[in-house]
């Protein structure tokens, strides 16, 4: 499944505003051609929005003003009780991680802060910590560092 909206704030949480956020997930498994998607999530970083369509006759569009860096490492979260752990390209990182450890506005959790400081948003690294403190597993996270 792929959702595209143009209404970021509808799907806001709390007093997080994503102004003008891109977050692309791919299953572990994809059944889409994974070209096409990431010709999709380029278009969308290229122009702010999603083209009605992509015409051969346009030829390749012209590069990003700000060159798009393409997240490399993955990162995959699991909730053992109330201990979160975090491999890096699957071998354990150094650092610990609690569900009660609660992700708030007004005061980040150590798991939001390490997200943040691997290279994800700040919007990404609050729907990730929600989904882990709700004890679901988070496969598949890709970041810069």
């Amino acid at each position: 499944m792929i959702i595209f909206s143009n209404h970021p704030h509808h799907y806001a949480v709390r007093d997080l505003d994503p102004q003008q956020h891109l977050l692309s997930v791919v299953s572990q498994q994809p059944r889409a051609h994974m070209l096409a998607l990431r010709n999709l999530h380029t278009a969308a970083t290229l122009y702010g929005n999603i083209p009605m369509g992509f015409s051969p006759e346009e030829g390749d569009p012209p590069p990003p003003a700000v060159p798009v860096v393409w997240p490399k490492v993955r990162y995959d979260l699991q909730v053992t009780g109330t201990d979160v752990s975090v491999s890096r390209e699957g071998n354990a990182v150094s650092q610990k991680f609690s569900t009660l450890d609660k992700d708030r506005p007004q005061a980040s959790s150590k798991l939001h802060e390490f997200l943040e400081d691997i290279g994800l948003s700040r919007v990404d690294a609050y729907m990730i910590c929600k989904a882990i403190e709700e004890g679901e597993f988070v496969s598949g996270v890709y970041a810069r560092k």
